[in-house]
């Protein structure tokens, strides 16, 4: 498709592939990957085979921002074109860890399906993906991360301030989130009918 109809280069002003937004170190991309516009994607990643690899000022990936606005086919496409699942921000927090974040469990079930993610890293302040779905009382996120192989030791790290998911949930008063994750730790292999059937709970 071409550049005139791309809904990307029109967010970023115009301007070639590598052209972006003032300030944000953000190209072209990453304004198709806000958006969900997976041609523009596609067109731009035509141009300049480099560019979904690409930060912005934040050192933010276009994967990462498709996480973070929950854009499920670029998401897709990115993933599929290859693109280091592993990379981080400024913060050292992985697209994993926004799709988490922001309660983005379809963008989640992309980044696993393909493999590669890293989904007990850890961020600059110590803190796991489900330390910040915890923290952002993203039940959903939380729900789905506790069905994971990996769920204990997630339960079990702890942050830089020396907090479990648990405590940082009950920190931020999310009773939620709290009762959830005591559903789940004396239990695990009984999680999944524990949420999905016999409790009811989305």
């Amino acid at each position: 498709r071409g550049g005139g109809g791309c809904a990307g280069v029109r967010w970023a002003g115009g301007g070639g592939v590598g052209a972006g937004v003032p300030d944000t170190g953000r190209q072209l991309i990453h304004g198709a990957c806000t958006i969900d516009d997976v041609d523009c994607g596609r067109y731009l990643h035509g141009l300049d085979e480099t560019c979904i690899e690409s930060t912005d000022a934040k050192g933010r990936t276009p994967l990462m921002m498709s996480a973070i606005h929950n854009c499920h086919e670029i998401a897709n496409y990115l993933v599929w074109q290859g693109v280091d699942l592993k990379k981080t921000d400024e913060s050292q927090d992985t697209a994993w860890h926004w799709a988490a974040y922001t309660n983005h469990v379809g963008i989640m079930l992309v980044l696993c399906g393909y493999g590669g993610s890293d989904v007990d890293a850890v961020d600059a302040y110590g803190q796991t993906a489900l330390h910040l779905a915890t923290g952002n009382n993203a039940g959903a996120a939380v729900t789905h991360m506790l069905t994971m192989p990996q769920a204990q030791a997630m339960l079990a790290a702890k942050d830089k301030k020396g907090r479990t998911p648990l405590e940082f949930a009950q920190e931020r008063k999310h009773e939620e989130i709290v009762a959830r994750i005591n559903a789940y730790a004396p239990h695990s292999e009984s999680l999944i009918p524990q949420f999905f059937g016999q409790s009811g709970a989305a």
